[in-house]
């Protein structure tokens, strides 16, 4: 098969972006973690290590050494074979950790945007030293490790998204993080979730059968995110490698976040 530093899938069957069974799909990107800036979460809790995804992480780790530009023109590439019918996750696993590699992947997005006007969205953790303007036309969210950094990401135009051990609440400022809403797609959506979406009765409707990032849109609309000081949380998952109760008391104390049960 060769050396694959990236790709990318037309459907996923990833159950947080898509719903195979009622036909809401998205299309995804993945990279090798050589794309990757130093992250607390790798070799540590990452969820691209555990579970299903881990599959796809080893074989494209398996390419060894690349350059972050090359692993970029790799993943430009994998979208430009996209048909462009379906919303874009880019990255369940890698990242873009230069200019230069989220400047070559933007103009792919670009075209996929072109092709058939869907969203594309993604998360990074290189948003210390990448310019947001890099990723061009894609809604990008900052992962960030800890409370203290989420102004620190909003003052390079980024939102934030903070992985925490669980939710204390379904409710806007869960956690004690101010503007923090728990992703809908974990929680089933809320009417508390939805209160950073408007009153219009129908959006409502539809976010409160939330099950998959398609119906919900909050990370598709990063600069909406931005302007109501909104930080997505999303709850730890998976073994973590050690367990799961070990990977939520390591992600409170480098977090800095209240540990609860909704």
């Amino acid at each position: 098969m060769g050396i694959v530093l990236a790709s990318a899938t037309e459907r996923s069957r990833n159950q947080k972006i898509s719903h195979p069974t009622s036909g809401s799909w998205a299309s995804i990107t993945n990279a090798s973690q050589e794309s990757c800036p130093d992250c607390a979460l790798k070799g540590a809790g990452c969820y691209a290590e555990n579970g299903h995804a881990a599959y796809t992480t080893r074989r494209l780790n398996r390419s060894g050494p690349a350059t972050p530009l090359e692993i970029a023109q790799a993943e430009a590439s994998a979208i430009d074979r996209l048909s462009g019918r379906y919303p874009l996750r880019l990255r369940g696993v890698g990242d873009n950790k230069t200019n230069a590699a989220a400047r070559v992947v933007s103009e792919s997005v670009a075209r996929y945007i072109a092709r058939g006007g869907q969203k594309v969205w993604g998360y990074t953790h290189a948003w210390r030293n990448v310019d947001v303007e890099a990723f061009g036309r894609a809604s990008i969210v900052a992962s960030c490790d800890s409370v203290g950094d989420i102004p620190q990401a909003n003052a390079r135009g980024y939102p934030a998204a903070l992985v925490v051990p669980q939710f204390t609440t379904h409710k806007r400022n869960s956690n004690g993080v101010t503007g923090g809403v728990p992703c809908p797609a974990q929680t089933g959506g809320t009417a508390e979730s939805f209160a950073v979406r408007g009153k219009d009765r129908a959006a409502f409707e539809t976010l409160r059968k939330v099950s998959h990032c398609i119906p919900c849109g909050l990370c598709f609309n990063a600069a909406g995110l931005l302007k109501t000081g909104t930080t997505i949380l999303f709850e730890a998952h998976g073994n973590g490698g050690g367990g799961l109760g070990k990977l939520r008391e390591s992600i409170a104390q480098r977090a800095g976040v209240q540990h609860g049960a909704a």
